[in-house]
């Protein structure tokens, strides 16, 4: 009789836990890197409108005043992000939204033109990614709230500073 060879079922068994284990590494970094691309998009956007009122600024000699922020129902009733669209539409091809169409969770904020005790304008963006909210240049800044993490940019927000909430008036 011939012995035939091959592999038992713990043997199977275990490689086949190992490619699982391998590949649940794999995922979980992939979903970390789309995270802090995502985030990166949030910051370039607040980059973007942030150019923009500064062109509005130049033409008009003062900031769109406004308290605006996105929100899921786009251009309902309450949301002032469409009027803001509407102020800024000569200087950029609509506001952006949420790279996820999160806009309920990943919010972008805008303050500005004396609707606050602020001078100027403040943008924010939640970010999703944690080791992405300290990104503090010589411009931003950030805040951490209850629910998060923010990324901050303009002359009004507050560096640094966890308890002020400059985008409430």
């Amino acid at each position: 009789m011939k012995k035939q060879r091959g592999f038992t079922l713990i043997e199977l068994l275990v490689v086949i836990a190992i490619i699982g284990l391998l590949a649940t590494i794999v995922l979980v970094n992939l979903n970390t890197a789309r995270a802090k691309a995502r985030d990166t998009k949030r910051i370039t956007d607040l980059k973007q409108i942030q150019l923009a009122v500064e062109m509005y600024y130049d033409d008009n000699g003062s900031y769109p005043n406004r308290h605006a922020y996105t929100t899921s129902n786009n251009c309902g009733n309450s949301n002032r992000w469409c009027d803001l669209e509407n102020d800024l539409s000569a200087y950029i091809d609509g506001l952006p939204r949420d790279p996820r169409g999160l806009q309920d969770t990943y919010r972008y904020y805008y303050d500005g033109g004396g609707l606050s005790d602020y001078p100027g304008y403040g943008l924010m963006a939640r970010m999703e990614h944690s080791s992405n909210y300290r990104l503090v240049d010589e411009d931003g800044g950030w805040y951490q709230g209850n629910d998060c993490c923010y990324y901050e940019i303009g002359p009004e927000p507050g560096h640094d500073a966890p308890a002020k909430n400059w985008w409430i008036d």
